[in-house]
């Protein structure tokens, strides 16, 4: 890339000098790259056009993987540290501080998907607020309102999803519902005169605000409600904004927002525009009840048994630092293996076999 950038530049205005080194911060240790560095003519500057080709930093910076999984931590987990921590944990030394890693959450920006077509004449509504400390003496709390709208429930087995889930926090100084249509319209094929919300929640002032524009049962609007389910995914929803909002925490107004786009970006399944390119693809999440101790007990012993037999460095020394690598981070996925398999057998009725979980695993 280097050298086609070097061979297709403007050569008027970039002038090449010389080659000069960069250390780039991987998921597999420091990475020495050699790249052309020019001077442009016409600002007066110098600059290596492959950095910025590739939104690259230069020196002492990371990987964007790094910043990919560093983000994803941060904001799925329970802190920053913690974040800064599994990594060093996974990898074996200190890839990135936490300070880091807020600095660039703070840089974030949510990629909008396209508008999602209304499938049906319905839209359903979950809204409730959450109380967030703000940081700062005589700062006084705000309470964080909250809509996730839903098309209905898809039902596979004994599973159950809710289809297209968006989420809307409210943001600026226009009314919650107004601002919420605004969303409605923006993020979904939505037209007010044609569909209707059913909306839940509870009796506070500005949630019953709403009851005057939707009074009429869908029957009486000849809408079919057969495979409608109760509501009620909004103790879900607002679980996981507590879990990394609340629990002692206080926050200045720029971090609580950026940690609430990051939020709803991994729920929405959002891009997120970085410092370093893009976050683009979450872990994989599931709504299911946890599944049994005694299940995940047995999964994560069978392969422990697997994995000890199979990896030479955990029959060596408990003490080197591959070792210990291999088995933090053999314990940090254990869990969430057992989680995957569950899923994978539902009925669980006979536990997969040794090999056959060791597979899954790979894959």
């Amino acid at each position: 890339m280097d050298k086609q950038i070097a061979e297709e530049r403007n050569k008027k205005r970039y002038r090449l000098l010389d080659k000069r080194t960069t250390t780039i911060i991987s998921l597999f240790g420091e990475i020495k790259v050699k790249r052309n560095y020019y001077r442009d003519r016409e600002k007066g500057e110098y600059v290596y056009l492959l950095d910025r080709s590739l939104e690259f930093e230069g020196t002492g910076s990371f990987s964007p993987l790094i910043e990919e999984a560093a983000l994803e931590l941060a904001i799925t987990g329970p802190s920053y540290r913690e974040a800064e921590h599994t990594l060093e944990t996974l990898l074996g030394y200190r890839v990135i501080s936490h300070e880091a890693i807020r600095q660039h959450l703070l840089r974030i920006e949510s990629i909008p998907k396209e508008r999602q077509p209304v499938n049906y004449p319905v839209l359903f509504v979950e809204v409730d607020g959450l109380y967030v400390k703000r940081q700062g003496k005589g700062k006084r709390g705000k309470e964080e309102k909250i809509a996730a709208v839903h098309q209905g429930w898809e039902i596979n087995g004994k599973r159950v999803s809710l289809k297209d889930k968006r989420h809307f926090i409210h943001r600026g100084n226009q009314p919650f519902w107004e601002a919420f249509e605004d969303f409605l319209i923006e993020n979904f094929e939505y037209d007010p005169t044609v569909h209707k919300l059913v909306i839940n929640g509870d009796g506070v002032g500005w949630i019953t605000a709403c009851r005057a524009h939707y009074r009429k049962w869908l029957q009486e609007q000849g809408i079919d409600t057969k495979g409608m389910r109760p509501m009620g995914s909004a103790e879900g929803t607002m679980s996981v904004f507590a879990k990394r909002l609340k629990n002692g925490r206080s926050w200045v107004e720029k971090g609580v927002s950026a940690m609430i786009t990051g939020l709803v970006a991994f729920l929405n399944n959002l891009a997120l525009k970085t410092l370093f390119g893009k976050v683009e693809r979450w872990t994989e999440t599931k709504e299911e009840k946890n599944p049994p101790k005694h299940y995940v007990e047995k999964v994560t012993s069978t392969i422990g048994e697997v994995t000890r037999d199979n990896l030479l460095y955990l029959k060596g020394k408990a003490n080197i630092p591959v070792y210990k690598t291999l088995k933090e981070f053999i314990t940090f996925i254990l869990r969430k293996i057992g989680h995957l398999t569950y899923n994978a057998h539902p009925n669980h009725k006979n536990i997969p076999s040794k090999t056959s979980v060791f597979r899954f695993t790979l894959s």
